[in-house]
């Protein structure tokens, strides 16, 4: 998915694109690029890059494995100062980061290790053969961010940030993103005190089976978007101890999170929070979820955030305020085991749309929806679709002629009384 994710990579464009744009460049800054030699030399590489990925007929390359092991993630970068209208091949077994020339700076300062022997800078490593490595970096000035710093690296395995002084690191998004074969991580002395972004963090770890970040101090993180997304095979998640008020964005927070069968979320405060989109997204292992202590005063989207929960039996959500929702599409696609839902405090008068709200939801019996407000709604379309199960519904009265899309809001309920309360039309 990582591949085709405009959001984080970006296309490299072809090689007929790139030979016209240094030839002109060539032609225009001679002597910029003559006096030069290591963006010639980048240049060079990535005409050869970009020509091997045309004769394969790949339209994308977003990173390259020697010996089953990645070492490079190539990102096409301009550059932002004297060299202005350049463009180079940027390779990195640190991180991929061209929004900062800053923190350009603060890696070409340091100092790289690899089993204790010091290799010359550059962007770039070429592993001998598959196995085992200790990096060490040595920065000379304190590092902000470690922002894609790990991110594709897909054959690593195990990785120890245990002696990692990430005290002044403000942004670790994408840290660990799409290291698939990691099964085993220390992050265990880790202050991430002044950190304000942890989206798509361990995004895509689909071999990690425990996950313990008790020690993560999150009160000053802002952004967990995705943070856990993607991680197939967590069986435990500590995140007992996050203070999570600062947080405006947790959409996908725990998306296809497929093994996790319980999610201790009683510390977690919701109170700024405005999205929550797809936050429990294809959770489908999770038996129980205890969300009493979420504050959702602020939440104006909570679309599909319960969506292909199949395993929940039951859902408290008596403590959602929903007075600022717009969105409530799939909220519970697909929850065929639910038996009990008890929404009694969901103010609806701003939102549009409920389209497959309750879908699937094959084991309801009863539902009381008496306190819906239907007055800005425009589609509700399937939203009690194959609810095969529903003896008895109760609406509020609304003008159903008001509603645009109204396909197959019933279909499959056989069994279904509609009790509406004062008078429907």
């Amino acid at each position: 998915n990582l591949r085709n994710n405009k959001n984080i990579w970006k296309k490299i464009p072809s090689y007929k694109d790139f030979k016209e744009k240094i030839e002109s460049e060539k032609s225009n800054n001679s002597e910029l690029l003559n006096s030069n030699e290591n963006i010639k030399e980048n240049i060079e590489k990535l005409i050869d890059i970009n020509e091997q990925r045309e004769n394969k007929k790949e339209k994308h390359l977003n990173h390259i494995i020697i010996g089953e092991i990645v070492i490079i993630k190539p990102l096409v970068e301009r550059i932002i100062n004297s060299y202005e209208n350049v463009y180079r091949e940027k390779y990195s077994c640190v991180w991929n980061d061209n929004s900062s020339i800053k923190n350009e700076e603060q890696i070409k300062e340091c100092e790289i290790y690899i089993n204790e022997q010091k290799i010359d800078f550059n962007y770039y490593y070429k592993f001998p053969n598959k196995g085992s490595y200790i990096i060490k970096y040595i920065f000379k000035s304190p590092l902000t961010s470690t922002n894609f710093m790990f991110c594709d690296c897909q054959s690593l395995t195990s990785l120890d940030l245990s002696q990692f002084n990430i005290q002044n690191i403000i942004n670790m998004r994408n840290m660990f993103t799409n290291c698939k074969s990691l099964k085993s991580i220390n992050l265990s002395n880790f202050n991430t005190y002044n950190v304000k972004d942890m989206s798509n963090m361990f995004d895509g770890c689909k071999s990690l089976a425990s996950l313990d970040l008790s020690n993560f101090n999150t009160s000053n993180v802002i952004n967990m978007t995705n943070m856990f997304n993607n991680c197939k095979s967590l069986l435990t998640l500590n995140i007992s101890n996050f203070n999570t008020k600062n947080v405006i964005n947790m959409i996908s927070m725990f998306s296809n999170c497929r093994s996790l069968t319980s999610l201790n979320l009683s510390n977690l405060n919701t109170g700024k929070v405005t999205h929550m989109g797809f936050m429990f997204f294809d959770c489908s292992s999770l038996i129980s979820l205890d969300l009493t202590s979420f504050i959702t005063k602020n939440v104006i989207d909570m679309t599909h955030i319960f969506d292909g929960c199949k395993s929940l039996i039951s859902l408290n959500l008596s403590t959602f305020i929903t007075n600022n929702v717009i969105n409530l599409s799939h909220m519970f696609y697909d929850c065929y085991s639910l038996t009990q839902l008890n929404l009694p405090n969901f103010n609806t008068q701003k939102v549009h749309t409920m389209e497959y709200m309750f879908y699937g939801c094959k084991s309801l019996i009863f539902l009381d929806l008496s306190n819906f407000n239907f007055n800005k709604v425009k589609n509700i379309g399937y939203m009690f679709d194959e609810c095969i199960s529903l003896i008895c519904l109760e609406l509020p009265d609304f003008n159903f002629q008001n509603i645009k899309n109204k396909d197959k809001i019933f279909s499959g309920c056989n069994s279904m009384i509609l009790k509406i309360i004062n008078n429907f039309n």
